[in-house]
């Protein structure tokens, strides 16, 4: 009973597994890295939050 399997991967296949795979690794150095860093920031006391300050609304001056 030996059966062969054979997977048909079509070039649309591919490419959508590559852009996963791609898509993946990207989004998860974004999310560690920011994890790490708000771990760090506990652990030394900082605010734990966002480092940037693009929202930030104390600089208002109007």
């Amino acid at each position: 009973m030996n059966e062969i399997l054979l997977a048909y991967i079509d070039p649309g296949m591919g490419s959508m597994l590559l852009q996963f795979i791609i898509g993946s690794l990207v989004g998860g150095v974004f999310f560690f890295r920011r994890a790490f860093f708000r771990v760090v920031g506990l652990l030394t006391g900082g605010s734990g939050g966002s480092s940037s300050g693009g929202d930030d609304q104390s600089n208002d001056t109007t």
